[in-house]
């Protein structure tokens, strides 16, 4: 079993769930993975997770969302789903692929939905150790939701809580009946129009302190006189407002007494017997129920216990809209947000060990952030403990508008140590966030940008280099990084670079070296390749001398003597050599041939063996042939004929015989002359062979020599051309290597980091002319980056591109107040200088007091020196050279919305020691001044205790709820009747369309930042009315006329909210300043039509907006 399921998950809480429940947990889970939640399970993931699920309950909801009235891709857009992504999910599901690990495996919100789930399970008689099902948790969510989300269920996403609570009624009625009594708790007054009632004794499944218990027993005397005696929402809400000693009731009872008309006040029995398991023998209207319910919900989320106290009670009651009691004060005109406000305000002071975000969140209705295991300096680390994620929020939407048209400038301004850094990162990260939010506004277009490039530069790391290269460097950095991805190859980056001026000088000067390292490499290899030839021919040369025949190196020399033919007709005729002159003449044979003939010829005893054949071999002339052959035959015919004739004369054969042997002497003497002549020839040939023989031995020998010589020779001509080789090959390979080098620059010619550095060169010099002309070649660049970017994006309208084109680049510089002077300044003519662009938002985090002595610094002769000018007393800033220009005057040229982060308040500091040190386990929930045994729940057995407290543990483990990406089309919406009040300040807000436009883009992110409490008054009736105008009114003053804003706000700081308006009409036109009084009168024209009797909404907004100025923030 994965450690990622639903059956681990449920062991954490402490119970377990049917099959169903955990496949909607693994899937809820998977969502997680795929919106990249910091939970595995979350609220808005887990509800999700039912409707996918595909289980008979699933089936029911899917229906029901059919009939209409749910927006589920509000729902879907929560954690950037859509209806797509949801078969890929269940496929992982069905394959039993585990979902991935993640910070906290389920967020508070959707812990209190399991829990509240389990605690329906057992009042609808389910066993203690039976399963959750999943009907139980979608109950949780109709039922007993968390407060803080109950806006975003009901009004976001539609499911409205009277509708969906009558259906789901339905659906128990008739798909479990044989739940349906014990159900009938819960569901009294969804089945029909009678408001069914508890039965009694139901108190006796809570558990309580003991102040809540004095209450409910004082309720209950207070009750027992009644007709029905019913525990009640406007009998509760009687005896809470009386109860004005009581700590927790102070403050409520002293907002709300009055508009009740409650008289005297009440203090508690002392009766203080806890409620048990039979609880009290009255019963209980529904309303009732449900406040004591939901007083559980916060009790687990705000305090880590199940011991409701009377704080929780009194926040239940103001945050339960269907209760008699919250209809009660609505009608009798109490303001609920301010009253949520300052409950807020009053329980977090008293109950420091309480989560404080989580008092905001359900009182609120700010999505508390995730909270982390790890305390940092880092502004790149850490939560939003200070409350000012909503402003961050508020700057993001504006920033990521694509109504919203840079170039647009913010001004973060605070104190060393403010958090500037940390707010940054925020509207960063919220950024991103709106960039993947692909809602569509009216129109059909994409309310948010898809891409922005967020760039940090932080200028102190550059305080001791030129600025305008760090500056470029970044920026071309950055975006060479968002272009290229990891592939590291854009044809993209290639367009936006290529055009790029100070690109161009770079890359024709890499281009150039690269030619000239080109031309190096084909000389070099030229040269190689002869090297290479020369040393194969020494080599051939060493390999001929090597193996060459000595013998036949004399060869030529022995053919050219006059007596070879003569010795080679001799061997031929006489020695048995046949065809041995032709073929040596020709080439056939060498002079190895003839020393075999000489060997022969030297042999004495060859000489006797071989006379013979000499004779045999020796030639004969035709003519002794003939004469031979006539004598022969002769010979022939005479002893033929003598033989035939004179047989008979046998006597006389010696006569015959001596005739005969006469012609036989004379054909020996013949042959014997014939062989003397021929022996002769053959002597005298052998006589010269000897003499050829020596000449050979001679001639070889001194032949041998020579060819000795030369190898030597050959070898070492050999040995240099290997050495010239290595040498040429080296010489190539670095010419290649120049040329990759070369190619490199060229490449490099495209990035950042080139031209950064021809940049820093041009700068190097410190000339004047070099600086401008940097600094114009700078603003081309960026000239042609912006209409480069703004044709990219043309082109992806039509056609999609690879990557997304950038839409915008947020620049944000940080530790300005940490420059030298000089510095200070260059970053803001820097900024002066992208301002110019419409590609360009550049967001500045700086001690305003440090920026405007830096400019006084600078300018002497021009900007009115004024360290009073950042002083807390505004009347030390408005009486100071009013008519000269002041830094601050040119700090508004170069910003065009100021921000001033606000101080830690009070809360917040307890927000941050929460943070850093968490209460120990046991202490949640103490009062100040109160000793920790004072809040046992004594009205429980300690059975009960331990039962009442366990869930603590798992809920201090995780208190996450991930931050809703912001509903944009809210947050941008302007109506028509802000509008037309807007156009009715026109004459108020200043001279120059600068300061025009701050004031319109700074009422954007007021109204954006109020929080959701404010959000309640602010814009009604469709803008019919609201405070809104209180706010315009101001925001316009403190822009327009600035000087006088200061007094005002001084003004308004001195004075109560009952004060009358006229007061204030009153001192605004006594003002001095009469180049602003025209604005101060425009102003109060128009707000009087609003018909304003007191300075209570005045009061109120004025710090509120200060935040927003240049001079006023700093004091609020």
């Amino acid at each position: 079993m994965s450690a990622n399921s639903g059956e681990n998950w449920m062991a954490e809480l402490g119970f377990a769930a049917d099959s169903e429940l955990q496949k909607a947990l693994e899937i809820a889970a998977h969502i997680g993975d795929v919106s990249e939640d910091d939970a595995n399970i979350s609220y808005t993931s887990l509800l999700i997770g039912l409707l996918w699920n595909g289980d008979a309950l699933s089936v029911w909801l899917q229906a029901q969302i059919q009939r209409g009235g749910v927006a589920v891709e509000n729902l879907y857009r929560q954690r950037r789903l859509t209806e797509a992504q949801r078969e890929p999910i269940l496929e992982n599901v069905r394959n039993g692929r585990p979902a991935a690990s993640r910070q906290v495996a389920i967020s508070i919100s959707a812990r209190t939905v399991l829990q509240e789930a389990h605690t329906l399970a057992l009042e609808t008689g389910c066993a203690g150790d039976a399963p959750l099902a999943t009907r139980h948790v979608l109950a949780a969510y109709f039922f007993r939701n968390p407060p803080g989300h109950n806006h975003q269920l009901h009004q976001e996403w539609g499911f409205e809580a009277k509708v969906w609570r009558s259906r789901f009624a339905e659906y128990i009625r008739d798909h479990y009946p044989a739940e349906f009594g014990g159900w009938a708790q819960v569901l009294s007054g969804y089945l029909d129009a009678d408001d069914l009632q508890p039965s009694g004794q139901f108190l006796g499944g809570y558990a309580f302190d003991t102040q809540t218990v004095q209450l409910l027993r004082t309720l209950e005397q207070t009750i027992a006189s009644h007709s029905p005696p019913l525990f009640s929402s406007a009998s509760l809400l009687d005896l809470l407002v009386s109860l004005r000693e009581v700590p927790d009731c102070a403050t409520f009872a002293e907002l709300v007494a009055i508009p009740l008309k409650i008289g005297e006040p009440r203090t508690l029995t002392t009766l203080d017997s806890p409620f048990a398991g039979s609880g009290s023998s009255f019963s209980a209207t529904h309303g009732f129920k449900n406040i004591l319910d939901r007083a559980r919900t916060l009790a687990r989320a705000i305090s880590g216990t199940e011991i409701i106290g009377v704080r929780h009670i009194i926040a239940s009651l103001l945050v339960s809209p269907d209760s008699t009691a919250n209809k009660t004060l609505k009608r009798v005109g109490v303001s609920l947000p301010l009253l949520r406000n300052r409950v807020l305000g009053d329980f977090t002071r008293r109950w420091v060990n309480d989560d404080g975000l989580q008092w905001r969140f359900h009182l609120i209705g700010t999505t508390p952030p995730t909270i982390a295991g790890y305390s940092s300096d880092s502004a790149d680390t850490g939560i939003d403990k200070l409350d000012v994620a909503r402003y961050a929020t508020a700057f993001a939407v504006v920033v990521a508008a694509e109504q919203v048209r840079p170039p647009l400038s913010i001004g973060i301004f605070g104190d060393w140590g403010a958090g500037k850094s940390f707010f940054m990162r925020l509207i960063s990260e919220q950024t991103e966030r709106l960039c993947a939010n692909s809602t569509l506004g009216p129109d059909g277009k994409r309310l948010f940008c898809r891409r922005i490039l967020s760039i940090r530069f932080n200028a102190w790391h550059y305080a001791e280099q030129d600025l305008w290269a760090s500056l470029v460097q970044t920026i071309f950095q950055e975006l060479n990084k968002a272009l290229l991805g990891p592939s590291d190859a854009s044809d993209v980056l290639a367009s936006v670079q290529q055009d790029l001026n100070l690109a161009k000088e770079a890359r024709a000067e890499a281009e150039n070296q690269l030619n000239r390292a080109r031309d190096e490499q084909d000389d070099r290899n030229n040269a190689l390749q002869a090297v290479r030839q020369q040393a194969r021919l020494e080599a051939e040369k060493v390999r001929a001398l090597s193996a060459v025949d000595v013998v036949a190196a004399v060869n030529a020399e022995v053919i050219a003597d006059q007596n070879l033919e003569r010795l080679l007709v001799l061997a031929e005729d006489y020695l048995g050599y046949r065809g041995i002159r032709q073929d040596i003449l020709e080439g056939r044979q060498t002079v190895s041939a003839l020393m075999d003939i000489v060997r022969d010829s030297r042999s004495a005893t060859g000489k006797v063996r071989s006379a013979l054949s000499w004779l045999s071999r020796a030639p004969i002339s035709k003519n002794e042939f003939r004469k031979l052959t006539v004598v022969a035959i002769l010979v022939l015919v005479v002893v033929s004929l003598f033989a035939t004739v004179f047989r008979d004369w046998i006597g006389n054969a010696w006569a015959m015989l001596s005739t005969l042997l006469a012609e036989l002497g004379a054909v020996g003497g013949m042959a014997i002359a014939w062989a003397k002549r021929h022996l002769k020839t053959v002597s005298e040939g052998l006589n010269q062979f000897d003499n050829l023989s020596g000449e050979l031995d001679r001639r070889l020998a001194a032949k041998h020599l020579e060819n000795q010589a030369d190898l030597l020779s050959a070898e070492e001509a050999f040995r240099q051309s290997q050495a010239k080789l290595a040498d040429a090959e080296a010489s190539l390979l670095m010419a290649i290597q120049n040329v990759e080098q070369a190619e490199q620059a060229v490449a490099e010619s495209r990035s950042a980091q080139r031209i950064a550095r021809l940049v820093e060169q041009r700068l190097s010099g410190r000339n004047y002319e070099q600086y401008l002309g940097i600094v114009a070649a700078i603003r081309a660049d960026f000239q042609t980056l912006s209409d480069l970017m703004k044709q990219m994006r043309r082109e992806s309208e039509s056609a999609p591109t690879t990557p997304e084109p950038i839409d915008r680049i947020v620049l944000y510089i940080d530790d300005l107040d940490r420059c030298p002077s000089d510095r200070v300044v260059a970053v803001l003519e820097a900024i002066h200088l992208m301002l110019a662009f419409e590609l360009f938002v550049v967001v500045v985090g700086v001690d305003i007091r440090w920026a405007a002595r830096s400019l006084a610094e600078k300018y002497p002769n021009h900007l009115t020196p004024g360290d009073e000018q950042c002083q807390t007393t505004p009347t030390a800033l408005s009486r100071a050279d009013i008519d000269g220009a002041t830094a601050l005057d040119y700090l508004e040229k170069i910003f065009q919305i100021p921000f001033w982060l606000p101080p830690m308040e009070e809360q917040a500091s307890r927000n941050l020691i929460f943070e850093l040190l968490p209460a120990p386990v046991g202490q949640a929930g103490v009062e100040s001044g109160h000793n920790i045994g004072e809040q046992k729940p004594a009205d429980l057995p300690a059975a009960d205790q331990q039962a009442a407290t366990a869930p603590a543990a798992h809920l201090d483990a995780a208190k996450a709820q991930p931050s809703p990406t912001p509903k944009g089309a809210e947050l941008l919406d302007i109506a028509a009747e802000e509008r037309n009040y807007m156009l009715r300040l026109a004459g108020a807000v200043g001279k120059s369309p600068r300061r025009l436009k701050r004031f319109v883009n700074t009422y954007r992110i007021l109204k954006a930042s109020i929080d959701a409490l404010e959000r309640e008054t602010f814009v009604l009736e469709h803008g019919a009315s609201g405070e809104y105008r209180t706010a315009m009114t101001l925001l316009a003053l403190v822009t327009g006329a600035p000087r006088s804003s200061l007094d005002m706000l001084r003004f308004l700081d001195e004075h109560r909210d009952e004060d009358a308006f006229q007061l204030f009409d009153d001192y605004l036109r006594s003002l001095i300043y009469a180049n602003e009084a025209k604005y101060v009168l425009g102003a109060l024209t128009a707000y009087r039509t609003t018909q304003p009797t007191n300075l209570r909404e005045l009061r109120h907004w004025a710090p509120l907006v200060a935040r927003f100025s240049f001079r006023s923030g700093t004091g609020m």
